[in-house]
């Protein structure tokens, strides 16, 4: 059961004294075999293989009630839709009961009735995940690897305070086909430790986090499939000594946004505002680092000094690169300091966030699509 409950008690979109509570039965079944293989072609040069069938499905049932000031909130939406389209005034909004409006035609390009709705959906879907690489070793502690690689992500129901009923619908299972090439290194003696891998990603119907137009109110939350997108780049990552080590990161990511299986928004302003655009929430550079000193204050006894930080660049909240869903770039840095003893005592002093910077991590300023 997937339960939320809001009260709205002061100023929002809709009156003083409103609720919203979501009340959904979702249920989840998945059942798989698999099987992996690994062997040796000639010395130091490994063949990996696998192979995953998977069968998944998923049933959602439930609708949003509230109290009276909502229902009288969304009554008032739902005349006024249904006005627009020619029907009579509705009151079968009552407290209590399944308050989501009904703006799905029952046939397509039919009329909706926007009247209460209880949703009771269902998909089942099933995909053939694999992988296959070669692991070559060129020392006992470096390595040289390629992979190719196919998964999934379930498919799932977006649920929650959900006022329209478009903003609930089967979401597609999400497919991502990998391929990545890198090396593992012990240099300098295995004093230092250095991973580095080049990467380009694919992906088909990657689940996304959206708006929707609503009336009066202007947006709802929902999920929905992008067809198409591509991300690549480089992961690096260092150690050495154990004492300092550092992480990079570099992305380049495509969306192709079709508009395929996206409710109420229209297909050509999809295609034209969302093709080669970043992915929401992605740092095109991303960053940490660690470094720590130490040395001995007393027999068996250490002090440690340490500092560690990240560094992301510019993002954005959505898609579709609005500056108001601009995330800026930001740097982050973290210290510590203390004692460790050889019997297994430890005692320190830590700070996060430094320099107290500000900085954000999200933004819910969303782009309203244009009407139909």
């Amino acid at each position: 059961m997937d339960s939320q409950y809001e009260p709205l008690p002061h100023y929002s979109g809709l009156p003083p004294g409103s609720v919203f509570a979501g009340n959904y039965d979702l249920t989840n079944r998945a059942g798989a075999a698999f099987g992996n293989l690994d062997f040796e072609v000639v010395p130091k040069l490994t063949i990996t293989t696998g192979v995953r069938y998977t069968g998944t499905k998923q049933t959602v049932a439930g609708c949003f009630t509230g109290t009276a000031a909502t229902a009288s909130a969304l009554s008032y939406l739902a005349n006024v839709g249904r006005a627009g389209a020619g029907l009579p005034p509705t009151n079968a909004y009552v407290a209590g009961r399944c308050l989501t409006i009904n703006d799905v035609p029952a046939t397509p390009g039919g009329t909706p009735d926007f009247l209460p709705a209880f949703s009771n959906l269902q998909q089942t879907q099933d995909n053939v995940s694999w992988r296959g690489g070669l692991n070559y070793k060129l020392a006992p502690d470096d390595l040289l690897y390629a992979l190719v690689s196919r998964g999934y992500k379930a498919g799932i129901f977006p649920v929650g305070n959900i006022l329209l009923q478009s903003e609930i619908h089967n979401v597609s299972q999400e497919r991502l086909t990998s391929y990545e090439m890198g090396a593992k290194l012990a240099l300098f003696d295995r004093r230092v430790r250095l991973d580095v891998a080049g990467f380009y990603y694919e992906y088909k119907d990657k689940q996304f986090y959206t708006y929707i137009r609503i009336p009066v109110i202007l947006v709802g939350a929902t999920m929905v499939n992008i067809p198409k997108s591509t991300e690549k780049g480089v992961d690096a990552q260092h150690h050495r000594d154990a004492h300092i080590r550092a992480d990079a990161a570099r992305r380049r990511n495509v969306h192709r946004y079709a508009g395929r299986r996206v409710p109420r928004l229209r297909r050509r302003w999809l295609a034209g505002r969302f093709h080669r655009q970043a992915i929401q929430l992605r740092t095109p550079v991303a960053a940490t680092f660690d470094a720590e000193y130490r040395f001995e204050v007393a027999p068996r006894i250490q002090s440690y000094l340490g500092v560690g930080g990240l560094y992301n660049s510019k993002a954005y909240a959505d898609l579709g690169e609005n500056p108001a869903n601009e995330l800026p770039a930001h740097t982050v840095l973290d210290a510590r300091v203390g004692l460790e003893s050889a019997t297994g005592w430890r005692f320190g002093f830590w700070v996060r966030n430094l320099t107290d910077k500000y900085y954000w991590i999200s933004s819910q300023l969303a782009e309203i699509p244009p009407s139909e």
